[in-house]
């Protein structure tokens, strides 16, 4: 991975303004250019709103116009943007789907694999754990309740992922604070990654509200940097190659030791 600067966008989306939503995205992608960013993370959904039963009304295919605008978007700004959103696809299934938009003009997505309970029956689950090579280094995606499964992000580190976003929708009656700083450092510290973490914040237009927040952990687990405020922003922070270097490839006496995935057992996990 090479030093670069990546964007974590808090907003506010709704179901019912996608045109809203759209031009929104569009103000703070020029806002993270602006601030000399690399990468951009909008939270899960940001573009069509987040919900669950009418999830098939408001999801877009990934060919839409709103899709194609912030892909163009990227090759403008050269900019790398993570979008989420509700996606139908070309079978009619209904995905929770976040698209890397890339300067380059190659575009790659991610499905969501694992469902929260208010989810299933509604959306369909992905099937497939990618990982994307970038200019900036490999990335990989784990969408809210995604990151409750330790071996998601084990998976996504020893395919190569240095950086894993995490877009989050979680509702604002759950201390969002408390509850990722219980499981998520460890996903970073465990897996030797960057793990990057934006939620939507406000009412979706139908109902729902969100609780926000915005963090980046380092490699080591800790805090680089957060903002749990109830207002829409934009957080910025660099992000060095030193803490991967270190653990995956420094003095090979202490790589084994400080990259825990290497030194996994899968025989003993049966």
């Amino acid at each position: 991975m090479t030093e670069c600067t990546l964007a974590l966008a808090q907003i506010e989306s709704s179901c019912l303004d996608q045109r809203g939503n759209l031009e929104k995205m569009i103000a703070y992608a020029r806002r993270a250019e602006e601030a000399g960013a690399d990468l951009l993370c909008f939270p899960e959904g940001a573009l069509t709103g987040y919900c669950t039963e009418r999830a098939r009304e408001f999801a877009l295919p990934l060919d839409s116009t709103p899709c194609l605008r912030l892909a163009a978007l990227a090759r403008e700004l050269g900019l790398l943007i993570a979008v989420g959103l509700l996606e139908r696809a070309p079978d009619g299934r209904v995905f929770i789907t976040q698209m890397l938009c890339r300067p380059d003009g190659i575009h790659r997505f991610y499905r969501k694999t694992h469902l929260g309970g208010k989810e299933a029956g509604w959306i369909s689950a992905g099937d497939r754990l990618p990982v994307f090579e970038t200019a900036q280094g490999v990335i990989g995606m784990a969408v809210c309740y995604d990151t409750h499964y330790p071996a998601l992000v084990e998976t996504l580190s020893l395919k190569g992922a240095e950086l894993v976003l995490a877009p989050f929708a979680s509702p604002k009656d759950s201390l969002r604070r408390e509850t990722w700083m219980k499981y998520l450092p460890a996903r970073a510290y465990d897996n030797r990654v960057y793990l990057g973490c934006c939620n939507l914040v406000g009412g979706n237009g139908i109902g729902g509200h969100f609780s926000g927040g915005t963090v980046l952990f380092d490699p080591d687990g800790e805090v680089v940097c957060e903002n749990f405020s109830q207002e829409e922003t934009l957080l910025t922070a660099r992000i060095s190659p030193a803490l991967l270097k270190a653990y995956r490839g420094g003095e090979p006496s202490v790589l084994p030791y400080r990259y825990f995935p290497a030194g996994r057992r899968t025989a003993l996990y049966q």
